[in-house]
């Protein structure tokens, strides 16, 4: 009792923390499509926001995000043009930014168009349904696995902190790249102005330039252009943060249901219970199958490459590059493999969990208080529970099933691409 009372409290001060940064304290003031709610008691849910202008405001985050990977695409293919050789390409540490910035950009807005855009009252319901299993199990059985209590506050941790640096790092690294010359948009409008002279006519003759330069540099630039490219960048860090805590939530979710449902498959109760908590979890996981496998599969895989290319900047270019990105690429690279550690290990341990509980299900303790009908008719109906596995891919298409091992393999397929890299540009 103590120990679930204390976890509740865990919740109760670690919850609000996203909430507060992205949706009370964001500074543009709007709030996202869905949020949390957390209740007297301790209980959380996720509800749709009611907005004024949603059929405005829902479109503003995938405007930003194409708006990034656009820029940063053609800033990249102005480089690629201009260049003589694709070594030269490669070797330039500010076309290594642009393409994380198309990897980052390109990912979240695939997340969000098939989580948010497609349906997100479907979204949200098997989200409060995955909830709604876990507090039941919580109050109705006995208490979780100190273990699984304590995996759950690191990775609830490493999420707040990923938050925080997210939130207050924007402007920092903003003004990094502008300063280094790795912003796509000054670099395009740059380009444009050099090879289409007729947009020097916009300035005016004589002293009245004067005006125009302090205009733009006065009231254009801080109350407009900064403002949208603050914009632009926080709607970018937000909704990689809803795709980071989907799937770390998500998985955190699904392993304390499934290791709940493990612990106590022995009790009394628990003989009639464990098909209807399995069977729930079954149908929330085939519901949500296509957006999860095809989500997983771009985070993964952006995952990898945005670590790749920042180990590379870090390792070969940071004699091109000040310290200050050298820095931040050195801190990406670090977080997201880390990240990517996590989200593996979860899913990981959750199909390594549900094999354990599938395989509990058939010991001595619960077979034994059954008659010899009604233990043939339990097994038949064990064994045709499926397993829940996570698949990665695309459509019908299967890249991978994150199983226990899983992890090591795409871990060290991604060093192996590091050190391939490294080795190929020297």
């Amino acid at each position: 009792m103590r120990q679930a009372k204390a976890e509740q409290g865990q919740n109760v001060g670690r919850i609000p923390l996203l909430q507060l940064l992205f949706v009370t304290y964001y500074p543009f003031g709007y709030k996202p499509c869905v949020e949390i709610i957390l209740n007297k008691r301790g209980v959380i849910s996720i509800r749709k926001t009611k907005r004024k202008f949603e059929q405005i405001l829902k479109f503003i985050p995938i405007v930003c995000l194409c708006l990034s990977w656009f820029l940063c695409g053609v800033a990249v293919l102005i480089v690629v043009i201009e260049s003589e050789t694709y070594s030269e390409v490669v070797m330039n540490p500010v076309v290594g930014t642009w393409v994380i910035g198309v990897i980052l950009a390109l990912t979240c807005t695939i997340t969000y168009k098939v989580w948010i855009l497609d349906d997100v009252d479907f979204s949200v319901k098997m989200a409060n349904e995955m909830l709604t299993i876990e507090q039941e199990l919580r109050a109705g059985l006995s208490p979780q696995h100190p273990h699984c209590s304590k995996y759950g506050s690191t990775r609830s941790q490493f999420i707040e902190w990923l938050a925080i640096i997210f939130y207050f790092s924007t402007p920092v690294i903003l003004i990094c790249t502008i300063s280094v010359g790795a912003d796509p948009f000054l670099f395009v409008v740059t380009h444009i102005v050099k090879f289409h002279p007729f947009l020097k006519r916009i300035w005016f003759p004589g002293y009245a330039k004067i005006f125009q330069l302090t205009a733009l540099f006065f009231i254009v630039w801080p109350l407009i252009i900064w403002p949208l490219y603050n914009l632009v960048v926080y709607e970018l860090f937000r909704i990689t943060m809803f795709s980071l805590s989907l799937l770390v939530n998500g998985g955190g979710k699904m392993f304390s249901i499934l290791h709940s449902l493990y612990k106590n498959r022995t009790c009394k109760r628990m003989i009639f219970l464990h098909k209807a908590y399995y069977s729930r979890l079954q149908i929330i996981s085939q519901s949500v199958e296509p957006p999860l496998k095809i989500s997983m599969a771009f985070i993964i895989t952006a995952l990898g490459m945005i670590t790749c290319t920042s180990t590379l900047i870090v390792v070969r270019l940071h004699g091109k590059f000040q310290t200050g990105m050298t820095i931040v690429d050195a801190c990406c690279a670090i977080f997201l493999l880390l990240l990517l550690d996590v989200i593996l290990t979860l899913f990981g341990r959750c199909g390594d969990m549900c094999d354990k509980f599938l395989r509990g299900c058939k010991n001595s303790e619960v077979l034994g208080r059954m008659t010899g009908m009604e233990r043939k008719l339990y097994l038949k109906e064990v064994d045709s529970l499926p397993r829940l596995v996570l698949a990665v891919g695309f459509g019908q298409f299967t890249l991978i099933r994150i199983r226990k091992g899983s992890k090591a393999k795409v871990l060290f397929y991604i060093v192996d691409r590091i050190v391939n890299v490294l080795a190929a540009f020297r």
